[in-house]
């Protein structure tokens, strides 16, 4: 008894076989293209949200001069993200430091985030014009133009108590 012959598909009319090294170039391509089609789709979502996290730490609700403030920041290494710190109490804004956090030496490829702890100690000559009493320490951190589009800051307040001098 014979085999039957093998049917060729309807549409198969290559009158060759495709070399192998073309097989394997065609999948490294094919790979490549996937991997920086990812490493691109996360780039941009890092371009959307430069500032990951931002929270201000103080040791107590009460403070008051020597006393230490922490900022952590978390950011998406795709640009550079300034920091700033000041108090707010009745109106009035004191400085209390800023910081510019830069990005990762890849900017676009690089998908690491970078996280830095801030501190600052308040010293008693900016705090000499604000009184006692309730006060606000709020974190500003803003990124920069990706796009066309400048993110909008993120920020975080700490509704803390100023004592006396």
């Amino acid at each position: 008894m014979t085999a039957p012959a093998r049917r060729r598909p309807l549409f198969d009319d290559r009158p060759w076989r495709e070399p192998r090294a073309f097989v394997v170039l065609r999948y490294l391509v094919v790979t490549l293209l996937v991997v920086q089609g990812e490493l691109a789709l996360v780039s941009g979502w890092r371009a959307i949200v430069q500032v990951r996290r931002l929270v201000v730490h103080a040791p107590a609700r009460a403070l008051a001069a020597g006393d230490t403030v922490a900022i952590d920041v978390v950011t998406s290494g795709r640009t550079f993200v300034d920091v700033a710190l000041v108090m707010e109490q009745d109106g009035r804004t004191i400085p209390l430091g800023t910081h510019r956090e830069p990005g990762n030496r890849d900017l676009a490829m690089d998908p690491r985030p970078r996280r830095v702890a801030l501190w600052t100690t308040l010293a008693p000559a900016p705090l000499a014009g604000l009184h006692a009493g309730p006060a606000t320490l709020r974190a500003t951190a803003v990124g920069r133009r990706q796009w066309l589009r400048l993110p909008p800051p993120t920020v975080h307040a700490l509704p803390v108590v100023l004592a006396p001098h």
